[in-house]
This record gives structure tokens, sequence and C-alpha cells, in this order.
């Protein structure tokens, strides 16, 4: 099971990367209006940020497989995402989290179906990641 989880992070993260980067650049009104929870930029310069952001984890945790450095990198990457739901929750925010783009679209899925599917990954990343630092610690 240890030596599918790592690879598995990665198309993981290369696939949600695609959905965002695949969904950035649609022609959606709602992607000119601005990300619900900083309100800072537009939510179109937010997917694009998102999906460079996993793929740059992806090749970092590509390049440095399994070791702390990897997990460590996805275990912040996880954090910064599970904050910023926590943010949306915490005040009140009920669209849907732009976290996965525009999936229920092209795969016939209903947001909560895919809200649920986002926070599923997270969770599978991040206590992956986690249980992988603590094995990897161990076995040394």
């Amino acid at each position: 099971m240890y030596q599918v989880y790592h690879p598995s992070c990665v198309l993981i993260l290369l696939v949600a990367a695609a959905a965002k980067l695949i969904s950035a650049f649609e022609d959606a009104a709602v992607l000119t209006e601005p990300e619900p929870l900083f309100g800072v930029i537009h939510l179109r310069q937010f997917l694009i940020l998102g999906g460079s952001l996993e793929i740059l984890v992806a090749i970092c945790v590509g390049v440095f497989g399994r070791s702390r450095e990897g997990y460590l990198i996805l275990i912040c990457l996880c954090t910064c995402f599970g904050l910023y739901r926590f943010g949306l929750w915490l005040y009140g925010i009920e669209a849907p989290c732009p976290c996965l783009g525009n999936p229920t679209k092209w795969l016939g899925i209903s947001q909560q179906s895919a809200a649920n599917l986002a926070t599923a990954t997270l969770v599978y990343l991040g206590t992956g990641s986690f249980v992988a630092l603590f094995i990897n610690r161990h076995l040394k």
C-alpha cells in the first residue's frame, strides 16, 4: 500500500490541477467574480494559481520521491487548502468551493458530490502524508 500512495498523490494533484486549469479557461461569467473568501482576485486567477501550485507540488513530490521533504510539501499544501475551506465555513460562505473548478458540468455530478470528493481527496492526501512521514521516520 505504501508503494501505491506516493504515485497516487502525484496523479491526484495533476488531475486536480488539470480540472482547475481547464475550468479557468472556460467562458463562464462566474470566473470574473471575486474569489469568495479574500475577494482580492477573480475566481479565474484563483483557479490558475491553485492549479499551478498543485502542478508545482506534484513535481516536487515526484522529484523528492518518498522522502521527508516530499511529504512535508504535500502536508503544507493540504494545510493551506484545509485552512481555505475552514475560512469558507467560518465566514458562512455557502458558495460551492472553487477548489476543483467546475467538474460538475463535465462529470454530471452535483455540487455537493464535488465538494465531498474534494474533501475526501484532501483528507487522503493530508492523512496519508502524515502516516508516510511517520513510517519514514520510524523505519530509519
